[in-house]
């Protein structure tokens, strides 16, 4: 029975590696997939290129996209204190209803004016006018202020640019760890698949009495370390597929391909 079971499992290992490493959104309707064996095939030849996955990063970042608020308010900000001044100028009005005095003057043929004659009516009068009352402090000061407005809006496109250059490399860190996982991944598959070999061989040649208990008990012990580190190298592209995924905000629309 040991031996049934080794060759079943010989052959369904590199299905089920597949399988775990393929974890698609299972909600989504008529998606273009590509099919790939982790096995056989670069996932690098499966996935958009790194400059457009470092392009959805920062297109789909809210930390850039505070940021950039951020920097946004920053430039209304200096544009409202270059504008203060204004707010010293205003415009007064009045209205007065009452008896005034009126000086009527007259003018005689030969366009001499005549004593004048001052007259009391009820009348409606109406003023108005502009005013600018500039405080001595906010004159001298003025200079600063814009100044310390203009060097915050820098520090906000500093901030803005920094974080759009530290998600860049988060972008290509993962990007690369995931192809170093895969590589990984395959290396412990393969090595697992020749342990097993061995193992199975062992089995036969123990039931033949060609070796002794303890060398088909250090190759089960291999067979096993062997399975233990391929999982964790499996858990670790998954990690990594994931990561990279989150990080540049979209779904890589990859599946399984078959075996044979």
């Amino acid at each position: 029975m040991i031996k049934k079971h080794s060759i079943l499992l010989l052959f369904i290992l590199p299905f089920s590696l597949i399988i775990n490493a393929q974890n698609t959104d299972t909600t989504e309707k008529n998606i273009d997939y590509s099919y790939v064996n982790l096995t056989e095939e670069g996932i690098e030849n499966h996935l958009p290129p790194l400059q457009t996955l470092i392009d959805s990063a920062i297109s789909n970042s809210p930390l850039l996209k505070y940021k950039n608020s951020a920097e946004v308010i920053s430039a209304l900000n200096t544009k409202s204190v270059r504008k203060e001044w204004s707010k010293y100028i205003g415009v007064i009005s009045d209205v007065k209803y009452g008896l005034f005095d009126n000086l009527v003057l007259g003018q005689d043929d030969d366009g001499n004016l005549n004593t004048g004659l001052v007259s009391t009516t009820q009348q409606t009068r109406y003023s108005a006018g502009i005013y600018l009352k500039l405080p001595l402090q906010e004159l001298i000061d003025r200079r600063n202020k814009i100044k310390i407005a203009e060097e915050e809006e820098k520090m906000a496109e500093y901030e803005y640019q920094q974080e759009k250059k530290e998600l860049r490399k988060l972008v290509i860190q993962q990007y690369n760890d995931l192809l170093l996982y895969q590589k990984l991944l395959k290396i412990k598959n393969d090595y697992v698949q020749d342990v097993l070999i061995q193992k199975q061989m062992a089995e036969k040649q123990f039931k033949d009495n060609e070796i002794d208990i303890s060398e088909l008990t250090r190759l089960s012990s291999m067979h096993s370390k062997a399975l233990s580190e391929y999982e964790s190298a499996k858990a670790d592209f998954n990690n990594a597929y994931m990561m990279l995924q989150e990080i540049v905000g979209m779904k890589f629309k990859l599946k399984i391909r078959k075996q044979q």
